[in-house]
């Protein structure tokens, strides 16, 4: 998956300095600069994502992470369990698992339309649908729709608890989600757990402080099997034994299965 985005994170300046005179260079998930050879064998790999960054200079491929597992304090996750409680309005509990879609900017029609006009006039070899404010709308219902049809199944088997937060929204943004409740994020999340833009758009968080971020596609049966155990050790091994292997496919909890992007929550 490779997409292009701005530069918002910061690449050690001596790796730039020392490559400035090229026009592209590659940049592995540890900070090392590769060849475009391994980058795009590298790519194939089920549990990396590549993203393309611009500079005015240069065009800067890099690969990071799609998942990955960490943890809090159960200090840290009584005080993200009271701010969300905060600022949602709604009570907590202790024993809550928190599930947080964190979107850096939520971007309204008029936006929306202009990036579909830059999308179509770049890809000229492609068919594309016309993008209406109809249609605008009528994607937002839909997914809202899907949010609330899968969050309402995953609280009957398990105790979860879905926040949806943001940085940035264009103006009327929220007014268009009528179901799903925009937060701002005033730093909460973002330093916890979303510090490299476009990298991870989503986070399960246990209550024993135990954490998975999700930049990849994370389906129903992963997101399920995640929230029924507290104790995630195999999964970590499913997510190593994926990376050292480079599998296209991944193990385990990681398996890629054929279809497995329709049927998804988050």
């Amino acid at each position: 998956m490779k997409r292009k985005k701005p530069l918002l994170f910061a690449i050690s300046l001596f790796i730039v300095s020392s490559v400035c005179s090229q026009k592209k260079i590659y940049i592995d998930e540890n900070m090392k600069i590769i060849d475009s050879l391994l980058f795009s064998e590298k790519c194939k790999a089920s549990v990396l994502k590549c993203l393309s960054y611009n500079t005015d200079t240069l065009e800067i491929n890099k690969i990071l992470y799609s998942y990955s597992f960490k943890k809090i304090s159960k200090k840290q996750f009584h005080q993200l369990r009271k701010f969300w409680s905060i600022e949602t309005k709604k009570k907590i509990d202790s024993n809550t698992t928190l599930i947080i879609q964190y979107r850096d900017t939520l971007y309204n029609y008029d936006i929306n339309y202009a990036r579909h006009i830059k999308h179509t006039k770049n890809h000229t070899e492609a068919k594309h649908l016309k993008f209406t404010l109809k249609k605008h709308l009528s994607n937002i219902k839909r997914w809202e729709k899907r949010q609330e049809k899968c969050i309402k199944k995953l609280s009957k088997k398990s105790k979860a608890n879905a926040i949806y937060t943001y940085k940035h929204a264009f103006e009327n943004t929220l007014s268009e989600y009528k179901t799903i409740k925009w937060v701002k994020d005033r730093g909460m999340s973002k330093n916890y757990f979303f510090k490299i833009n476009y990298n991870y758009q989503v986070v399960i968080v246990k209550p024993n402080g135990n954490y998975f971020l999700s930049g990849g596609h994370l389906d129903k049966t992963m997101l399920k099997r995640l929230l029924k155990k507290n104790d995630w050790a195999s999964f970590r091994n499913d997510l190593k034994k994926s990376y050292q292997s480079l599998h296209k496919t991944g193990y385990g909890l990681f398996k890629q299965v054929k279809g497995y992007h329709k049927d998804h929550c988050f």
